[in-house]
């Protein structure tokens, strides 16, 4: 078959992907800020200098206000430049948005095309498109990152691939996947997996009659340049943030090792395959009690066991008959690792945003499957092909008006807090943001009930403790402050925001020798607030003239 008559079958399934992505996440453009979209972007002023976009390649992800942590620069640019768009209002990021799923659902559809028939490919762009998973990737504005991230992941691989089956894998080509390496990285870390993802590819898919050591001295410098792009994006980031992690450890792991972050993972795995092939429940939040640190075997380790089984066997049995398989449970295990917990302790147990990439995989697992099926299978009668499509049909509507309904969800904080407490009713984080937002609208015995229910779901977060006592503080009850802020301050010994208010609230009980206990606290600690403060305490302690 030539070219044209390939293009041009595919031109149908091409305008229907991208015509359901579209519908499908329009609801997004009308949302505003939410969570992390406001500290990043809304109260940014780094972004909102068209002038000063370079810049970002020298600066932290977050600002240095909250903590001066992770590094996606290209992340950032694009912030940037939508700020200067939209003059600084919401709907050029979720525009923005809105473009990329669609492009991101036409590329895979001609990736999709490469390993699948038609109407298989066809039908795997059209699930993706619709995935309700994706919702969060697409109705918050930071997750923009993982849509970016995700279509140079795709591309690229859709270049290698393209470039393996036609046995022209040239310089040009080996440039512009390299190109996208980069871009992939350098918007957000995750993005390092792509020289995983293409040994995948030649290891499972990919028809060469070579031996495997021939073809890896053919295709090495290729995957040298992809590494050295991970290299060169590490070197940036330590120069950048002083280190090679830079991030705050979630708080179920942050003193965790291997062993305990094992335990506290294996429970994810089910959620992860429950969200990738069943996401009929949705939440924006899984912080403890929805997931916890373990340090034990129990159900959850187990059935996270025989999942990874599972998808390995499955893995092995169809390696030869389905390899489109194969390649599914390999991009998943390849894109999944970065957020495992494994290799370093990250910021979160699970995100859904995160799911974005490992959805490419999860896709190719369940169309491969049924492809399989339909090969070796008895040929169905045109009777069930009618039932198939309609029960196709039906997924797709049931799976779009859920996601459609979903990216609601994103419109603004107060619905977002409200929604996530429903959601995830054993979060305390959710519980947590819920009392924040009610106090900030004048609530205040709903929001001493929200911070209530918090403190009793998880109480070793050191910065709930201190939001809690700063609620005191504001009322002039430091009395009632003081064991919340010593909470704290054991929680989290680097709070040193937190030992300021405690001399203050001392001085304000007129208990002057626990402050100045205090203060000494702070010197040994070496606080960068240390002198600010202490002119402050000889200014409150010097005795007035009459």
């Amino acid at each position: 078959m030539t070219a044209a008559p390939a293009g041009r079958r595919l031109l149908p399934w091409a305008i229907a992907v991208v015509a359901v992505a579209l519908a499908v996440s329009a609801t997004s453009v009308g949302n505003g800020f939410t969570q992390d979209d406001v500290p990043i972007i809304a109260d940014n002023a780094r972004l909102h200098e068209l002038g000063g976009v370079l810049h970002r390649f020298a600066e932290s992800y977050w600002p240095p206000e909250v903590g001066a942590v992770l590094y996606r620069p290209l992340a950032m640019v694009a912030y940037t430049v939508e700020w200067a768009v939209g003059r600084g209002e919401p709907w050029a990021f979720h525009l923005a948005s809105w473009a990329l799923a669609a492009a991101l659902a036409g590329v895979l559809l001609l990736l999709f095309r490469e390993l699948l028939p038609p109407v298989a490919a066809g039908a795997a762009a059209l699930v993706f498109a619709v995935h309700p998973v994706h919702t969060e990737a697409i109705g918050g504005v930071v997750g923009q990152a993982d849509l970016w991230v995700a279509l140079a992941l795709a591309w690229a691989t859709l270049l290698y691939l393209r470039g393996r089956q036609a046995q022209r894998l040239g310089r040009n080509r080996w440039a512009a996947i390299v190109a996208l390496a980069a871009a992939a990285v350098f918007t957000k870390e995750n993005g390092a997996v792509l020289l995983g993802l293409l040994a995948a590819v030649e290891l499972t898919v990919v028809r060469d009659p070579h031996p495997l050591g021939a073809r890896l001295r053919h295709l090495w410098p290729g995957y040298a340049a992809c590494l050295l792009v991970v290299v060169a994006y590490i070197a940036a980031r330590i120069a950048v943030l002083g280190g090679l992690v830079g991030e705050i450890p979630h708080v179920s792991i942050r003193t965790a090792g291997l062993g305990e972050r094992v335990l506290t993972m294996l429970p994810v795995v089910t959620e992860w395959l429950r969200l990738l092939f069943l996401p009929a429940h949705l939440q924006s939040d899984y912080m403890p009690q929805e997931l916890a640190a373990a340090t034990g075997i129990g159900l959850g380790q187990v059935l996270g066991l025989v999942a990874l089984a599972g998808m390995a066997w499955l893995a092995w049995r169809a390696r030869r008959s389905a390899p489109v398989v194969t390649l599914g449970v390999a991009w998943m295990g390849v894109t999944l690792f970065p957020v495992s917990n494994l290799a370093v302790r990250t910021g979160i147990l699970l995100a859904e945003r995160t799911l974005l990439v490992p959805s490419i995989g999860a896709v190719l697992v369940a169309v491969g499957l049924v492809e399989w099926r339909l090969r070796v299978g008895p040929v169905p009668s045109p009777a069930e092909r009618r039932v198939a499509w309609a029960a196709f049909g039906i997924l797709l509507a049931v799976a779009g008006t859920w996601h459609a309904l979903r990216l609601r969800v994103w419109r603004d904080n107060p619905t977002l807090y409200a929604q996530t407490v429903l959601d995830a009713p054993l979060s305390y984080k959710a519980h947590w943001a819920q009392a924040g937002m009610l106090y900030r609208t004048g609530q205040l015995a709903e929001a001493q009930a929200e911070y209530r229910t918090a403190l009793q779901l998880f109480t070793d977060d050191p910065n709930l403790l201190e939001d809690y006592a700063d609620r005191y503080i504001e009322h002039g009850r430091c009395t009632e402050a003081l064991p919340w802020l010593r909470a704290a301050i054991a929680a989290g010994p680097t709070l040193f925001k937190a030992r300021s208010k405690l001399v203050l609230c001392l001085i304000q009980v007129d208990s002057v020798p626990a402050a100045r206990a205090a203060m000494a606290a702070k010197a040994e600690a070496r606080d960068p607030d240390l002198a600010f403060l202490s002119r402050q305490l000889d200014t409150l302690l010097t005795p007035r003239a009459p």
